[in-house]
């Protein structure tokens, strides 16, 4: 006799019945156990002397209230309030016109990421410098003040990533032994290129299995809100321990956008007085991005670490790629003939406010599709970025995204990328997209076998570029996997290489933010989602 078992190694996850919000029990209540108590009621067939008779099969908890908001459901799944309706109430086309009745009050900034862009440049059959002059004037006309990319926010959030990732991997056990090693090499004869030994071939063999079975403890790229959601429902503390607790360059974004950037993009005169609120809407390849715009950590503190009602959350409105070319098309505007007469002009990037525009908002707005180090891949290059920069930094070796040779371990959305020294692999990067390659990483942490040191997880697969709210395949006449080639092309093409940490923006945004205040602003925080015991939990 023998059974078998199918494992959920699948990019869908069951819904869960239970809500992740638990009632606050009160102090006098034993805390922190998770005993559960079962009584039979008083039959209501057999009342007390002179009650009346009625059934009373919902029991009221006068004591304990349940209070759930948007915020709350961020982890959660299954009940009514994650609903799609509840999300398009939140964050929908009706939600981002209802902010834009108020911008005489209340200006307003709109991001488009750079995924959500090239979704849209294959819907309209365009370029992507083209595209985002068209898209800048048209949201003009809806009474928009400015349309960002995501460059600036991209490359600061790259930098503070690559300085956490420093930090972790420079103290763990594997860097020391990896020191070690490449001490000994340089001490022994036939450390020359060309040259070796026996007796040095085996000690490399040696050290080499050494550190292939030295555990990793590696840096998990927290940006993808889907995986998130997995780590602290499902997970927990196997693998939070080890998330990046970098915010997103979305949540980066609204926060320069609504403080930094607020005295300064929003007035060429540094003493004219800056609008009270802004509101920033964010065009996003992916629907999870909405979740993660009411996360609690995107509420915008003052200096004293109290929520800013002026300011309030980084970020107010999400909208899908999708969707903004479906509020193009409600408000009759054909995108396609803009573009055709675009071609005709050699206007600027901003129309209206050109003469009013200061040297910041100069730099943000004019500098879209900037990328160092971004080529190949499709969610913000985390990986690649700090592979590169940390080859160069820690072991001098000078790397490109063209010498980078991944190599496909499971399928094609499950790759690695070695650096190897004298012989020696000395660090170990993996992309990890899709739910079925995300639990292959977190089952090798609970066993303590990782072997890499930073990994860039994604819910999707293909990463962001196939993100749920881009414009779909069907509607373009192509499968899933050419549109995914197609928007890779676009974005290999889109892309002009420079160091844009050298970009002034960059310079004056470090400039005028104290460590203290980068620290309290990048960081974010996840926290484990325990199931207490309850009827609905239990396994009958």
């Amino acid at each position: 006799m023998f059974s078998n078992k199918l494992s959920d190694l699948d990019d869908f996850l069951a819904p869960a019945q239970d809500c992740v919000v638990q009632l606050q029990q009160d102090k006098d209540m034993v805390e922190n156990k998770a005993s559960l108590k079962i009584e039979l009621e008083s039959d209501w067939r057999d009342p007390d002397e002179g009650s009346d008779v009625r059934p009373d099969l919902i029991k009221k908890n006068q004591k304990n209230v349940a209070k759930i908001s948007l915020t709350d459901c961020l982890a959660c799944s299954g009940c009514v309030t994650t609903a799609e309706t509840m999300l398009i109430q939140q964050h929908s086309i009706d939600k981002v016109e209802e902010l834009l009745k108020n911008v005489d009050k209340e200006p307003c900034v709109v991001s488009v990421s750079q995924q959500s862009l090239y979704s849209l440049c294959a819907l309209y059959e365009t370029e992507p410098k083209l595209l985002f002059k068209v898209i800048n004037k048209v949201l003009g006309t809806f009474g928009v003040s400015k349309v960002y990319d995501f460059s600036l926010s991209t490359q600061f959030i790259l930098n503070e990533s690559y300085n956490e990732f420093l930090e972790r991997y420079k103290n763990s056990e594997k860097y020391q032994k990896v020191k070690e090693c490449l001490e000994i090499l340089k001490s022994k004869p036939g450390k020359e290129e060309g040259k070796t030994t026996p007796e040095r071939e085996e000690e490399l063999k040696s050290m080499k299995k050494m550190l292939t079975k030295q555990p990793s403890t590696p840096v998990l790229c927290s940006e993808c809100p889907g995986w998130v959601c997995y780590a602290e429902k499902v997970v927990g503390d196997v693998s939070i321990p080890f998330m990046s607790e970098i915010k997103s360059p979305q949540q980066i974004q609204g926060n320069l956008i609504k403080t930094q950037a607020n005295r300064k993009l929003f007035q060429a005169d540094p003493d004219q007085e800056a609008p009270e609120k802004v509101v920033h809407i964010c065009v996003m390849p992916c629907y999870d991005k909405k979740l993660e715009a009411v996360r609690p950590a995107g509420v915008i503190n003052n200096i004293n670490d109290i929520a800013d009602e002026k300011l309030g959350v980084e970020v107010d409105a999400v909208i899908a790629t999708h969707e903004l070319a479906d509020l193009f098309q409600k408000r009759g505007i054909d995108i396609k003939q803009l573009l055709e007469e675009e071609k005709k002009e050699e206007s600027k990037i901003i129309q209206n406010f050109e003469k009013d525009i200061c040297e910041l908002d100069r730099e943000i707005t004019e500098s879209p599709f900037y990328s160092g180090y971004v080529q190949k891949q499709s969610s913000n290059g985390y990986s690649e970025y700090i592979f590169i920069r940390a080859a160069k930094e820690l072991y001098g070796v000078d790397l490109t995204s063209d010498d980078l040779a991944y190599k496909q371990v499971r399928n094609k959305d499950f790759q690695e990328v070695v650096l190897e020294v004298m012989g020696l692999p000395v660090m170990k990067f993996a992309l990890a997209y899709g739910f079925r390659n995300i639990q292959n990483i977190v089952r090798n942490i609970k066993r303590k076998k990782s072997v890499y040191d930073y990994v860039e997880i994604m819910a999707c697969p293909g990463g962001c570029l196939n993100g749920g709210g881009q414009i779909k395949p069907k509607d373009l006449g192509l499968t899933p996997i050419e549109l995914l080639h197609n928007l890779i092309e676009i974005q290999k093409q889109s892309l002009e290489l420079i160091d844009l940490e050298n970009v002034p923006g960059m310079i004056s945004l470090y400039h005028d933010i104290d460590s203290e205040q980068v620290k309290e602003m990048i960081k974010t925080e996840f926290t484990p989602i325990k199931t207490e015991a309850s009827v609905a939990n239990l396994k009958w």
